[in-house]
Order: structure tokens, then C-alpha cells, then sequence
């Protein structure tokens, strides 16, 4: 994605927004959790004073009602969640550590109040697209929307100001950084993805690199637990790779910046040959479809057949002139002496310390099989020539009778290609049910609609001309490969996976420390960490990425719901834990009624056990007897000798 898309002055990122713990180069700022609050007031009002300025201009100068438009449903739609995330978790926690009363209240007025501001220049706005041009009534209107935006803007600006004097204070004095940290996290927890995509660049926009880097830090440290920074990686344009000009001057081995062994090879290769001199007229290019590039150069340079380039994996195995115009240290063309003499100079590098040499050393070694293996995939596949041949190219109906395209998971229009076995299935669960492997859904780069049998790359829509945009479903993730066109689903940017539900901030939010969606029923409930990075206890299917819904027990373990029905017919306690399962105050009733009209033989009476509580888990002593022990503490039965 294009951060310019929304605005063109856009300062860039002096640095990956995805910034290791452990990175030397990152700024150690003396930052609390809460202060992203400030950076976004400071937005809101910068902003604000932008749209005022815009606002100005409309009366002459109509073309620029469209960037207007944009811009203000933006700002709309990040206040709107700002304002709610404050009234919903940030002033509520404050009233409870007793720092101040009736704040949410207050605070809760004065954005019903400013709403009002937002339906006014909504409602100007549809007015003015209404008349498209220019005239004495267009004029009117834009002078109305420049004095509401003014209006709007003194309101919002005492607000905010009124807000960082009297209130966000106390979050320093009442809270610690692990207290702010959660109250912070609850926050965005409750964030959409589709409104973390608007956010980041349109803050990003009024922040300086070190405040840049101050944000992402803590708000990567918030969410450790889940897979947002894997989701932030996949949308973020260039989250993946270091800026290019400092990776070309100082090159970074370690495993964590660049784990493709072809990538760490070729940077070695190349640095070497430019420091022996005549490095530009070397570079070797190697570039398959579809998917990133493994060498370090664009084209071949100095060849005396010109300029060579080798576009597929396939050409390089094959193509003999584009092997002898490649770099002759390319891992393909070496031969085992000249890689020996490599490994040799490599170990040999006094720039190099003993972990970058064994690093580098280690991934020349498998970069010839990588390649190989790659060429011979790309031999055998029937993606390049045999689009034809490939199984399953055929459609699937959800309801056959009325022709209606899907299976029996899902409603679509489309096929995907699996690239583990080259074949088409209607959806990932229906490759899982028919194959003995699982498929990467992040691996698919290829579908088929089922309206003109086209294969081409995933996308919403087909590009054939005969379709002219058929819509493939209602619903599309491209992340997730999803297609559906029947239910509500939304993706989770911190599960990063697609889930069944109205979204974030609507019906669910996602716990950062349990890392799991939850009902907005749940949000007090007892946390533990990565809950659903485990396997359901009595089935053992992944509970993460399992498509059943799950019960969360009261003592914060999980499984499947129709798992706890059968479990439960025969169980009361955890099968994690051993921990009661519920209320069981009616049934140890019954334990203590049928024990006092047991009489125990005399040799046994007066005598105790040494037992420990399951539930309060305590130590004590219960009177004797052949199984059921009473735990002195809190009545539970749930309890087990020592």
C-alpha cells in the first residue's frame, strides 16, 4: 500500500515501523503508553487547522472538494473512535482508582456536542456535491462549511486542551507503565483493521522519526503477544525491507534482518566484488513470478550481448547465454572447487566476526539447493504453459438447482490453486478434507473463476473482458486468500486471520494478553497469556486457527464448546488445571448432606487427612474418609490428599 495515497506531503519513515527490541539503531525514548493519546490530539488538531484552510479555498477553487471530502471522512471516522475508545475504557478506568468522579459523564457530553459539528458539515457536504459547480448558492455553502469547520475547531481545540490539563495527568500519578500499558491496549483492542490502515499513515503524517519509532515501539510492546506486528508486515509498504540506502552502505547479516539465504549470499557476493573493484559491471539478477527477488541487481551489465535478463528460474537453469553473462559467483555457476575457495575467503573476512561467518557460510550451502530445488518446481509445475491440464478446472456449485457457484463451506465464484499439489479447490478447508497436508493460504497466488474458467492472479474482481468485473464475493481478504458472499466476517489485525462476526469495536475486541477475539460480554474475564495458541484438551485440534467455537472456562483455559458439552456429562473440573468448572455450591450441599448421615466406624472417627485445594488452592485438613474431603477454607470438595 501507497502511504501517499492519502497525503502527498507526507513525510517518509526514517526507519521500518517494525523495529526489534534489540535494535541498536532504535531510540531509547523516555515514553509512557498513554502518551499515543497526545500524539493523536496532536493530529486531530493539526488536522482540524488543515481542513479549515481547505475549507477556505473551496469557494474559488472547486476541484479541491474531493481531497476535502476524503480528508474530513478520515478525520471523522478516527475521531468517532478515538472519542469512544475514551469514553468506553480510558475515563472509566480513571473513575476507578478514585481520581476523579462523574468524569466520563462530563467528557461524554462534550462529544455529543461536538457530533452535532460532524452533521452539520456532513450535511453541507452533500449539499455542495448536489450542485456540482459553481454559483452564488455554492458560494453560500462554502462559506457555511468554512464558519462550521472554524466553530468546529475553536470546540474541539478547548476540548483536547482541556483534556491534557485536568485529566491525562492522573494517568501518570494513578497508574504505572504496566497498568497504562493495558488500558492502552484495551483501546486498540477494540480498533477495526480497516481503521489502523487509516490511522497509522494519517498520524504518522504529523509525527517526527523519533516520535514515528516512540509510537510503533510501544505499540508493538502492547500487542508482544499477538501477531500484529505479522499483519503490520504484510500491509505496510516496505515493512519487510530496511531503507535501501543505508543497506547498501552498512549490510546486516543477522538472521532477524535477512533470513533469505539467497538475499544474505548475493549482499556477501556483491559487497566483495565491489570492494576487489569493478562491482557495478557484476551484478547478477535473479527474479521469479510472483515472487521476491533473490539476487541483488536488476540487469546485467558489461555483457557483450548487451543488457540480459533472466526472468524466471527456469531461464537460469536453461538459458546458457544468460548463465555466462551472470555473475560467475553466482552460487548456480560455481563449481565445488570455487565454492570451497568462497567458504575459504569467507572465513578468512577479517570485517566479519565468528557469528556473521558462520551465518553466511552456513546459507551458502543450502543456496545452491534452494535455487535447484526452485528450478525444478518451476519445470515441473503446470502453472507456466499447461493452464489447461490443471484438476478441478471445472465449476462448483453451493446449491446446484439454482446454479449457484461455492461449496459446501462457502459461497464464491471463484477456485483457488493450491501451490503445494497444482490443483484447484473451492476453498482451503475443502484441499484439507481431500488431501492428507494442509496448504499455506498465504502461499496462493492463483484462482479460477467459475464464470469463465480464466486462471489468473487472486484478486476481487476477474480481469477477464468477457466478465467486465464479475465480483468474485461480497467478502475478500487478501491476506487470508478468503472468499464468502453470505456471511459477516472481519480480519482481526492482531490474530491477523479472518473471523465470523460484525468486527472490532462492534461485537467483539481482541484481549492483547490473551491474544483472542472476545465477545464485548467477556471483557472482565480472567487472562491468560496466549490462550489460544493451544490445542483444545480433549480433541487436541490447534484452537488458534480452528473454525469451532470455543468456551472459555472459568479458570481461563479453553475448548471447544461441543468438546465442554461431552466433557462435562461426566466432569466438573478442568481437565488443565482440575479447577471447578462452575458454581458447584448446590452439589457439594448435597456432599455435605449425604456425609452427615454417613457414620464413620470408630476405629477412623477423630482422625483428619492433610489435603490441598484444587480451587482456592490451600493447604488444610479434612476428617477421614474414603473420598470425599472438604476443604476448611472455602467449602470445596474439589480437593486431593498429600
Amino acid at each position: 500500500m501507497n502511504l501517499h495515497t492519502f497525503y502527498k506531503t507526507m513525510p517518509p519513515l526514517q526507519t521500518n515501523p517494525v523495529i526489534s527490541d534489540n535494535d541498536a539503531n532504535f531510540p531509547k525514548l523516555d515514553s509512557r503508553p498513554m502518551d499515543l493519546v497526545f500524539y493523536i490530539h496532536r493530529a486531530l488538531v493539526e488536522d482540524l487547522k488543515y481542513l479549515v484552510s481547505l475549507s477556505a479555498k473551496l469557494s474559488e477553487n472547486p476541484g479541491l472538494f474531493p481531497e476535502f471530502k476524503n480528508r474530513f471522512d478520515i478525520f471523522h471516522n478516527i475521531y468517532q473512535i478515538h472519542s469512544n475508545s475514551e469514553d468506553e475504557i480510558a475515563f472509566p478506568a480513571l473513575e476507578s482508582k478514585g481520581a476523579l468522579r462523574n468524569i466520563s459523564h462530563s467528557y461524554c457530553i462534550d462529544h455529543k456536542l461536538e457530533v452535532k459539528h460532524f452533521t452539520r458539515i456532513s450535511t453541507t457536504l452533500n449539499e455542495i456535491s448536489e450542485l456540482h459547480g459553481r454559483g452564488i448558492e455554492h458560494y453560500r455553502l462554502c462559506l457555511k462549511l468554512h464558519d462550521t469547520c472554524m466553530a468546529m475547531h475553536k470546540v474541539l481545540s478547548d476540548h483536547i486542551y482541556r483534556e491534557e490539563v485536568e485529566i491525562f495527568p492522573l494517568f501518570r500519578q494513578c497508574f504505572s507503565i504496566e497498568e497504562e500499558g493495558k488500558i492502552l491496549g484495551q483501546m486498540l483492542g477494540r480498533t477495526r483493521a480497516e481503521a489502523i490502515q487509516k490511522m497509522l499513515p494519517w498520524l504518522m503524517t504529523y509525527l517526527t522519526s523519533d516520535e514515528q519509532n516512540a509510537v510503533m515501539s510501544s505499540w508493538l510492546k502492547i500487542a508482544r503477544n499477538t501477531k500484529f506486528d505479522e499483519w503490520l508486515g504484510e500491509w505496510w509498504e516496505g515493512m519487510t525491507r530496511h531503507n535501501n540506502n543505508n543497506n547498501i552502505s552498512t549490510v546486516e547479516y543477522s538472521p532477524s534482518v535477512a533470513s533469505d539465504p539467497l538475499e544474505v549470499v548475493s549482499k556477501y557476493l556483491l559487497k566483495e566484488v565491489g570492494t576487489r573493484g569493478g562491482g557495478a559491471e557484476k551484478e547478477f539478477h535473479f527474479e521469479k513470478v510472483d515472487e521476491p527477488k533473490f539476487g541483488g541487481g536488476a540487469e546485467e551489465k558489461g555483457s557483450k550481448k548487451g543488457k540480459t535478463r533472466c526472468d524466471d528460474v527456469a531461464e537460469i537453469g536453461n538459458n546458457k547465454e544468460c548463465r555466462e553473462s551472470n555473475n560467475k559467483e553466482h552460487p548456480l555457476n560455481m563449481t565445488q572447487e570455487e565454492l570451497e575457495a568462497t567458504i575459504r575467503r569467507v572465513s578468512r573476512d577479517s570485517n566479519l566476526d565468528s557469528q556473521k561467518k558462520s551465518h553466511i557460510i552456513q546459507n551458502l550451502l543450502m543456496s545452491r539447493w534452494i535455487i535447484t530445488q526452485k528450478m525444478s518446481s518451476q519445470e515441473s509445475s503446470p502453472m507456466g504453459n499447461h493452464e489447461g491440464e490443471i484438476p478441478g478446472q471445472s465449476p462448483s456449485y453451493r446449491d446446484p438447482q439454482n446454479l449457484t457457484f461455492g461449496c459446501s463451506h462457502y459461497k464464491r465464484n471463484c477456485k483457488l490453486v493450491a501451490p503445494c499439489c497444482n490443483k484447484l479447490y473451492t476453498c482451503i478447508r475443502c484441499h484439507d478434507e481431500l488431501t492428507d497436508h494442509s496448504v499455506d493460504r498465504k502461499a496462493i497466488t492463483k484462482m479460477m473463476c467459475m464464470k469463465c474458467m480464466v486462471i489468473q492472479p487472486v484478486g476481487p474482481k476477474c480481469t477477464t473482458q468477457s466478465c467486465n468485473g464479475f465480483s468474485m464475493a461480497r467478502y475478500y481478504c487478501k491476506i487470508c486468500k478468503l472468499f464468502d458472499d453470505e456471511r459477516q466476517i472481519y480480519h482481526c489485525p492482531y490474530c491477523n486471520l479472518c473471523r465470523l462476526g460484525k468486527g472490532l469495536g462492534i461485537e467483539y475486541f481482541h484481549c492483547m494478553k490473551c491474544n483472542a477475539c472476545m465477545s464485548k460480554l467477556l471483557f472482565v474475564h480472567v487472562c491468560r497469556e496466549k490462550c489460544l495458541e493451544d490445542n483444545c484438551p480433549i480433541c487436541h485440534e490447534y484452537i488458534f486457527t480452528s473454525n469451532s467455537p470455543v468456551k472459555a472456562l472459568p479458570c481461563g483455559h479453553l475448548m471447544h464448546s461441543s468438546c465442554f458439552q461431552d466433557y462435562t456429562r461426566s466432569h466438573y473440573v478442568c481437565p488443565i488445571c482440575s479447577k471447578s468448572l462452575g458454581d458447584m455450591q448446590v452439589y457439594f450441599g448435597m456432599l455435605d448432606a449425604l456425609l452427615a448421615e454417613e457414620k464413620m466406624p470408630e476405629e477412623y472417627s477423630g482422625q483428619t487427612q492433610v489435603i490441598l485445594c484444587n480451587d482456592c488452592e490451600k493447604r488444610g485438613t479434612a476428617s477421614f474418609h474414603w473420598l470425599y474431603h472438604k476443604c476448611p477454607n472455602c467449602g470445596s470438595y474439589n480437593t486431593r490428599l498429600l
